[in-house]
């Protein structure tokens, strides 16, 4: 299945997102509105089931001046191992990290307890009853993670504040390794992190990421 890939880390204006989109909404299965919310989605990767059709938009994409290329399939990444931050030599020669942030919100079931009485006014007594309501209560918790890559190896760790992140990198003095754009904030000593509402969404970054860097093209 074709993908087309965003090839850098540039910002997409909403004027250009738009342009984006019209063009994507020429497939005749898809209305502007499902085209904007498709590539404001995709997380760099943008599939399109036709290998014709996404050569066509690939093309019109860069005429567009959104550049891009095209994979027939996606390289797989390597499973994480886990990585300890108070101890940088555990990770082997790595050139790629990246650093972002995930804001998870998980659905509960609370239930109150409350007690109500049913009165007999034959007999003037009121009998007390429990009675259990529930309500759905909503938790966001926020993660902080590192993800660092060779072409064969995959380490994550993951922080309650970026300040671990950043000392971990800073321990490392590694000027060969490729920074995202998280982790090149975090150096540069501000947290303008990449943000997911969803783990689904940040696997599928860290998956353009991995292609960018791997991928030979």
């Amino acid at each position: 299945m074709p993908y087309i890939i965003q090839a850098d880390e540039q910002d997409i204006s909403n004027e250009l997102l738009q342009q984006l989109a019209a063009v994507l909404a020429e497939l005749p299965e898809l209305i502007l509105a499902d085209a904007i919310h498709r590539i404001h989605n995709c997380h760099g990767l943008l599939v399109v089931e036709d290998k014709t059709q996404a050569l066509h938009i690939s093309q019109r994409f860069t005429e567009l001046g959104f550049k891009n290329f095209i994979l027939d399939n996606l390289l797989a990444l390597p499973k994480p191992e886990r990585l300890n931050l108070e101890k940088p030599e555990a990770a082997e020669k790595f050139d790629l990290a990246m650093a972002a942030r995930v804001q998870i919100t998980e659905q509960s079931t609370d239930h109150e307890y409350r007690m109500t009485g049913i009165g007999l006014a034959a007999v003037g007594l009121g009998i007390p009853r429990l009675r259990i309501e529930e309500k759905t209560v909503e938790h966001t918790d926020t993660h902080f993670f590192l993800d660092l890559f060779t072409s064969e190896s995959h380490w994550r760790a993951q922080a309650d504040v970026t300040l671990r992140i950043k000392t971990f990198l800073e321990k490392l003095n590694n000027p060969t390794v490729h920074l995202d754009r998280g982790a090149d904030s975090l150096m540069k000593g501000e947290t303008n992190l990449p943000t997911f509402r969803k783990a689904a969404d940040y696997e599928r970054y860290l998956s353009w990421q991995y292609q960018l860097r791997y991928v030979k093209r």
